[in-house]
């Protein structure tokens, strides 16, 4: 998401153009795939269940706004018309498996990066399983990885939850907790490009067996001045221009201040270095993965302010996170801290040009520019529903459902017939992805209003 004025440039932007090829709406920038994902991915069937077809995705960092600025508001009813779009990442559906015996792994097709994942109805009469999900994770040949980290986050109101898992000599990664709706799982093993995709809902995947299959990745190396002796560093590193996908590295620099990762994409690349100390580099851009830039380390400046509630009381206890950024989107978390009984907050390390993210239960999250010197003030907003409603269609068949990212994630939803209304969302910008019963999307954006409820009419025929 982009900073204060950017935000109206963005909203004019994404309808110039479509992701993934698609020519009639654009996704944020950090969400726009540099090229095609070599991820697979795919379902183990058991008898009388539906293999589940998920895309692999990972969010931008939402949208964010200067404390001083007020969420852009949307006409009561907006109408987005989806009639002249060509529905873009088709993917049919395995058939039942009928048989008394469990089949093999089906593979689907490879998705594009960002393309928004969307849920199957769970399997009906699926067995019971001791576990909340459990991946397969496999390379190209067809081979379990074993060693390979599969790390599941999302929001809890306003706590970040995390669980890992490690694929065992087999492939096989478990996780016996349940994962929270609107979950992203990245998934890497040394030596393969990493891989994620999400957001998950919940009642799809209780209990599932889902695969991935990495594919090899590439060696990153690089120099950073003013390195730490003998202290780790993290190396934040994502694809050129998409800097939904930035994951962090940790590493140690050599005696010519060198480090050197196994397993990361290769082509064009943006990276930058931080170390425990509150110190980050510039953002460095890549040809290829075999380039060695070279880092500069610089200390961060501490940050104070304060967090009032939808009525301009003092919040105590608010989160308050400070995070390095790139081009309007946060790529690591530097620090976190919580408001006092005053509602004042003080960040020891803020990036120059970082951003810092603010949540409270109940009310929704808020993203500020680090930028000046002066106490920040930030002032929390409620929640909002969004009502959605299909048209051209007389009489909606087969599933319709709805997913996306922006100021938060959104979990796939499935529509009531023609309708379907979302509670508890962030105000702010979204990256909305509509799918249809051939599975085919349709992308848009829209930004829900902070002073109603939202109305979106999706004109499709």
């Amino acid at each position: 998401m982009k900073l204060s004025g950017a935000v109206a440039a963005t909203s004019i932007a994404v309808i110039l153009a479509g992701l993934v090829g698609l020519v009639w709406f654009e996704l944020p920038k950090g969400q726009r795939p540099a090229r095609s994902t070599a991820l697979k991915s795919f379902a183990r069937s058991e008898r009388a269940s539906g293999a589940q077809a998920k895309s692999p995705a990972k969010p931008a960092q939402p949208a964010t706004t200067p404390a001083t600025a007020t969420t852009p508001s949307a006409p009561p009813s907006e109408v987005v018309d989806l009639r002249n779009s060509d529905p873009g990442d088709a993917v049919q559906a395995p058939a039942h498996d009928q048989s008394e015996a469990e089949t093999p792994p089906t593979e689907i097709a490879a998705q594009e990066l960002a393309a928004p994942s969307s849920s199957e109805e769970p399997p009906e009469q699926a067995s019971p399983r001791s576990s909340a999900l459990t991946l397969l994770v496999r390379d190209g040949a067809g081979e379990p990885l074993a060693g390979g980290e599969v790390r599941a986050r999302w929001r809890d109101g306003g706590e970040l939850r995390e669980l890992t898992a490690r694929s065992d000599e087999r492939g096989v990664a478990s996780f016996d907790s349940a994962l929270g709706a609107g979950a992203i799982l990245e998934v890497r093993a040394p030596g393969f490009a990493p891989a994620s995709f999400g957001p998950l809902s919940n009642a799809p995947y209780a209990g599932a067996e889902l695969g991935l299959t990495l594919e090899r990745g590439a060696r990153f190396s690089g120099v950073v001045r003013n390195a730490p002796s003998s202290k780790p560093l993290t190396v934040v590193v994502w694809p050129a221009g998409n800097q939904g996908l930035a994951l962090g590295f940790e590493c140690e620099c050599d005696e010519q201040s060198r480090f050197e990762i196994d397993g990361v994409w290769s082509g064009p690349l943006e990276a930058l270095v931080l170390d425990g100390a509150g110190s980050v580099s510039a953002v460095q851009s890549t040809d290829s993965a075999t380039a060695e830039p070279t880092f500069a380390l610089e200390p961060c400046a501490p940050r104070t302010g304060s967090v009032l509630d939808p009525q301009g009381r003092a919040l105590a206890g608010a989160r308050v996170e400070a995070w390095a950024a790139h081009d309007g989107f946060a790529v690591a978390r530097l620090c976190e801290t919580h408001t006092d009984s005053q509602g004042r907050f003080e960040l020891p390390t803020c990036a120059a040009n970082g951003l810092i993210e603010v949540r409270a239960a109940p009310w929704a999250p808020r993203w500020v520019s680090c930028e000046g010197e002066s106490p920040l003030q930030v002032q929390l907003t409620a929640r909002r529903s969004l009502r959605v409603r299909l048209s051209g269609l007389e009489a909606p068949t087969g599933e319709w459902s709805l997913s996306g990212w922006g100021i938060e994630n959104v979990a796939t939803q499935v529509f009531d017939g023609a309708q379907l209304e979302l509670h508890d969302l962030a105000p702010g910008p979204y990256s909305l992805a509509l799918r249809g019963p051939d599975g085919a999307m349709r992308h848009f954006s829209y930004t829900l209003p902070a002073n109603d409820v939202g109305e979106l009419e999706l004109r499709l025929r």
